[in-house]
């Protein structure tokens, strides 16, 4: 839905534009995650 509007009124540019956005604030989630390793499960609950 967003990328048709987009590219109807930006042209196909925006939607690249627009995916790496979405890649940079993904990596950035993933980077605060906390680390896990050696924690048991039940404690992440």
């Amino acid at each position: 839905m967003v990328a048709g509007t987009l590219v109807a009124v930006y042209g196909s540019w925006a939607v690249g534009v627009m995916m790496a956005a979405l890649v940079a604030v993904s990596l950035v989630c993933t980077y605060l995650l906390p680390e896990t390793t050696g924690t048991a499960f039940g404690s992440l609950i």
